[in-house]
């Protein structure tokens, strides 16, 4: 089984990079670029791992933080 991570940063450059250097992993990265795409991400999709710039367009991470305990269900247990 894959983990599922979501990547939160405007530059898809770093995206290209982290996806670079996890290729080898059996891990699933998702890009989104703004806080409010990281909602709708989070309203669909599981993940195991949230990564996040400290600054986007929209917030910052700690907002990033509140927003993934707004889902809950989302989270793997382990």
């Amino acid at each position: 089984m894959r983990s599922r991570i979501l990547f939160v940063s405007e530059h898809q450059e770093d995206a290209r990079c982290i996806s670079r250097m996890l290729y080898a992993l059996p891990l699933a990265i998702d890009h989104v670029g703004t806080l409010e795409d990281a909602r709708d991400r989070l309203n669909r999709n599981d993940y195991d791992v949230i990564l996040t710039e400290a600054a986007l367009p929209d917030g910052r991470w700690l907002d990033v933080l509140h927003l993934a305990r707004e889902y809950p269900a989302n989270w793997r247990s382990s």
